[in-house]
């Protein structure tokens, strides 16, 4: 395969996916902080039924573990918010991917790069975040590919080019 077309709409539910695939991948612990803050609040409520009152140490943990509980749906919330604030509201995305380059296409925009450009590609349940900082990534969605080929040659071209795929088949 030359080259694949991925074409999408950049949809609120996209930019929510695409914000938790990213916080997934720079927190590795993301899905067991509610767990997690779930446990150091029953171990607030524990310490005022043994105690009687809430000690400082008590204040952190509730603190902490309200925090921790909370963080997917602030996740989301700014997802959504950022999202609102652009311009590309609900914008059609084109990816086209060849064994050179890949160009990503909006309405008015066109930016092409080289493969030597990424840094990696983490493949996550619904898309791929292909980064080209440490911190920053592009969300190529999965709905996007017209079928399992298409995904199948995408990792092909990221793998032929020697860049690494965390999450991939």
């Amino acid at each position: 395969m030359d080259s694949i077309t991925i074409a999408y709409r950049y949809t609120e539910v996209e930019a929510v996916r695409a914000a938790m695939a990213a916080t997934r991948s720079a927190l590795p612990f993301f899905a067991v902080m509610p767990w997690l803050g779930g446990v150091l609040l029953s171990l607030v409520l524990g310490l005022f039924i043994w105690e009687q009152r809430m000690g400082f140490y008590a204040y952190f943990l509730l603190f902490f573990g309200l925090l921790f509980v909370c963080i997917p749906a602030l996740v989301v919330v700014s997802a959504i918010r950022n999202f609102r604030k652009t311009r590309g509201f609900d914008a059609a995305v084109r990816w086209t991917v060849r064994r050179q380059m890949l160009q990503n296409e909006t309405d008015g925009t066109r930016v092409t790069f080289g493969w030597d450009k990424i840094r990696k590609v983490e493949e996550a349940r619904s898309g791929f975040l292909l980064f080209l900082q440490p911190q920053a990534a592009h969300w190529v969605p999965k709905s996007g590919f017209t079928d399992d080929d298409g995904m199948k040659a995408f990792r092909d071209f990221v793998r032929s080019h020697g860049i690494p795929l965390k999450g991939g088949k």
